[in-house]
């Protein structure tokens, strides 16, 4: 299985994050993973993909960073009382700053 690596803006709101990795799927790429990091010694977001296709389209969701991990980890996992298809969760830079952020398939 092949991966691709993309660097993806640091200063933008997480919509436009959404886009790009909604049109990079687009040619035949899933999402894997999505982190915060550092390049050349810049922050950005670093997203990384495998060569197949995806089952459903992404959404990029803020998750609190509020209450205990409980909470948290409640959040992530349910929507309205139902289960939502997790493909990755961690700290990703949204206009300019440091967020949680899920990412699912709907």
């Amino acid at each position: 299985m092949s991966y691709k690596l993309e660097v993806l803006a640091s200063d933008k709101p997480l919509d436009n994050l959404q886009t790009v990795i909604r049109q990079t799927e687009q040619l035949g790429f899933t999402l894997v993973s999505l982190a915060a990091g550092t390049i050349s010694s810049q922050p950005g977001n670093i997203a990384t993909f495998s060569r197949s296709e995806a089952a459903g389209q992404v959404f990029l969701e803020p998750i609190s960073g509020v209450g205990n991990s409980d909470a948290q980890e409640q959040q992530v996992n349910m929507k309205n009382g139902a289960a939502r298809p997790l493909v990755c969760y961690g700290g990703v830079i949204v206009n300019g700053q440091l967020a949680n952020v899920a990412a699912y398939r709907g």
